[in-house]
């Protein structure tokens, strides 16, 4: 009916809606593309939502990513945006089981709905808020205890591999050997305790790092390995290499660690991961441009231009920013 009637604005109202509907009813990659295509027409005709309706989609939003695959949640946001206003009607109008939505690769290489999807043990967030999940669970300031072993998470997983003496350096600058020994265990304590398994850090006599043997997901990795990717596959394959470049431009919701004040180290790593951000958008829009696509070329552009994630748009407040784009892994 609002098809009809040319009611833009409602239709993608509706697909958010929907959206919901396809989350509670625990169809993940549903939702996402039906709240990517609702961003894509709200962007299109610069229709954002009010900063009090931001607050309730935000929840809904959260409370489906969660749990899902985040992966999986991002291509699909991804599949939503790309698709006209026709094709996310047909989508939204499609009985859901008709969809295979749900289905998820089998250790054979094959697809069935009826294999349950294993999240990771750990997820963690930091390109904006900082945020880990074990599990399901968001980790709280009472489940940290000791906040600095939160920064220590973060400084491991930015290195592969450090010493007692680098850690402190970098953490801890102006401690004494004593206030260093002491501060040293009681972070390592908590943070192993907070992660829910000891072997989650480890140390082979001299050297400290974050085990990534075990079960995991972090978007800086996910990130760069998608820039990566999109590289790899650029000249062999540009619809391929545009639609990874997309992906990768969602995982960046913000600043690296946007919200911890911490030493040199995160701010050298902070400007090193933007820098990749604004060349991965500077990219796409061109890529976007040679294919014709010159509206979401423009947007590539605009948003890099724009500068969304710089230091000084971040004083402003989240809802002040909420111009033409809505973030699927807000974690506020």
């Amino acid at each position: 009916m609002f098809w009809n009637v040319g009611d833009k604005v409602t239709i993608a109202e509706s697909l958010e809606e929907l959206a919901g509907v396809a989350g509670a009813q625990k169809q993940m990659e549903r939702a996402a593309r039906l709240w990517g295509a609702a961003e894509a027409i709200r962007t299109s005709i610069g229709a954002p939502l009010e900063p009090f309706d931001l607050t309730f989609y935000m929840k809904k939003v959260t409370s489906t990513r969660i749990q899902a695959d985040e992966a999986s949640f991002a291509k699909s946001w991804t599949e939503g945006r790309s698709m006209s206003m026709e094709q996310a009607i047909a989508y939204a109008l499609a009985k859901p089981s008709l969809l295979h939505d749900e289905t998820v690769p089998s250790s054979g290489g094959e697809s069935t709905s009826k294999e349950a999807k294993v999240l990771p043990e750990l997820r963690i967030f930091s390109l904006g808020l900082a945020q880990v999940y074990r599990g399901t669970h968001a980790l709280t300031s009472s489940d940290w205890t000791y906040i600095k072993g939160r920064e220590l998470l973060f400084y491991l997983l930015c290195h592969r591999s450090r010493t007692k003496e680098q850690i402190g350096l970098a953490l801890w600058p102006d401690a004494s050997v004593s206030q260093l020994r002491n501060n040293f265990r009681v972070t390592m304590y908590y943070l192993r305790r907070a992660l829910g398994r000891p072997d989650w850090i480890t140390c082979d006599g001299a050297c400290y790092a974050f085990n990534r043997q075990l079960p995991y997901w972090f978007d800086v990795e996910a990130f760069e390995g998608c820039l990566a990717r999109a590289r790899r596959c650029a000249a062999t394959s540009p619809d391929q290499a545009i639609q990874i470049l997309e992906e990768a431009v969602s995982l960046y919701q913000g600043n690296f660690l946007e919200d911890l004040d911490a030493g040199d180290w995160l701010l050298l790593r902070r400007e090193a991961l933007q820098r990749q951000y604004l060349e991965a958008l500077f990219t796409l829009g061109q890529r976007l441009f040679a294919q014709g696509k010159y509206s979401h070329a423009a947007d590539a552009f605009r948003t890099g231009a724009r500068g969304s994630h710089t230091p000084e748009s971040e004083s402003a407040p989240r809802q002040e920013r909420a111009d033409d784009s809505y973030n699927p892994f807000e974690r506020r």
